[in-house]
């Protein structure tokens, strides 16, 4: 996979990265410029756990401790941790996930801005999708090169349902 990303790297123009840290103090996660401060911790979504149910086509999701929306979702039979972000334009997973469901190709390739800055992607299609007892079938997702976490729920695939968010819990429905 890390050959994959270097050849379409090769193919993109050149762009400048800022190094970006995600940290999280108190609960709270940041974005800096500059390594975590004193009594922050570098964020890991493999530390995250939150409640998830899902229903009669109801995924419910508890805040976690962290104050995000973790979700168990299975990509072509393989468990991804992944986040619920409504401020994500795509569903995206990591490098490392990518090797592992088998990408050996892209249906395209790009830049991308996100919340981390400008980040090279790799767009393919997965057969299947499921969270819970709910399945899709031939999703986009992107494969970001950099992404610290397992995966990230985005807009694309929340648009697919009704999102209702109170009290640290957070319903969608079809």
């Amino acid at each position: 996979m890390n050959i994959l990303f270097a050849l379409f790297a090769l193919l993109l123009p050149v762009h400048s990265f800022a190094q970006v840290f995600k940290c999280v103090n108190s609960g709270a996660v940041s974005y800096s410029a500059i390594p975590c401060s004193s009594g922050a911790a570098p964020y890991n979504s493999s530390r995250i756990s939150g409640a998830v149910s899902s229903s009669n086509g109801v995924i419910t999701v508890h805040r976690s401790a962290e104050g995000v929306y973790p979700l168990q979702v299975n990509l072509n039979g393989i468990n991804v941790s992944m986040l619920v972000d409504t401020g994500a334009t795509y569903t995206t997973v990591s490098s490392r996930i990518g090797s592992e469901l088998g990408v050996h190709s892209c249906e395209a390739t790009g830049i991308s801005n996100t919340a981390n800055g400008q980040t090279s992607f790799c767009s393919i299609t997965v057969s299947s999708l499921s969270v819970g007892a709910l399945r899709f079938s031939n999703v986009p997702v992107k494969i970001q090169a950099g992404l610290s976490m397992d995966g990230l729920l985005g807009n694309d695939f929340l648009s697919h349902f009704k999102i209702e968010h109170q009290n640290g819990v957070m319903r969608l429905s079809r």
